[in-house]
């Protein structure tokens, strides 16, 4: 494992992997210890209860809290789709009723075309499709 200081950062790390990997001609998936959890769903349905707890206006509200709020709804849409990506197709196949092409367009969607991005459908994805899906995917706390 690659032990980082608090001196170094996410650019540091990519900036290795990128270099193992042209060094070894293969793919390398570095992980930080500290971040591990976040790669598992540690705190995915806490973060989104609250969230949706705070109600579609503090939602949508043009003030701090509301752009913080929209970039952690945002965050943890892609945290999942993520996640969901590298299953394998097994498990895809168990689960039919998920729409994994729509998961992976909703992530794309968001991550590469965020200005794109209606917050209002986000919240209800947030609300009703993701605490199930969490449950699916094994990653309620």
């Amino acid at each position: 494992m690659v032990e980082f200081s608090d001196a170094h950062d996410i650019v540091d790390l990519l900036s290795l992997e990128h270099e193992l990997e042209l060094l070894l001609t293969f793919n390398v998936d570095l992980v930080d210890a500290r971040v591990q959890g976040a790669v598992t769903g540690h705190g995915l349905t806490e973060a989104v209860a609250y969230t949706v707890g705070l109600g579609l206006d503090s939602y949508l509200a043009d003030s701090p809290q509301g752009r913080v709020l929209r970039n952690s709804g945002r965050h943890i849409l892609i945290q999942v789709a993520t996640v969901a990506e590298k299953l394998p197709s097994d498990f895809k196949d168990a689960h039919g009723s998920v729409d994994w092409v729509a998961l992976a367009r909703m992530r794309n969607l968001i991550a590469h075309h965020y200005d794109k991005v209606d917050d209002r459908l986000v919240f209800a994805a947030l609300e009703r499709r993701i605490p199930a899906l969490l449950g699916v995917l094994g990653l309620t706390d």
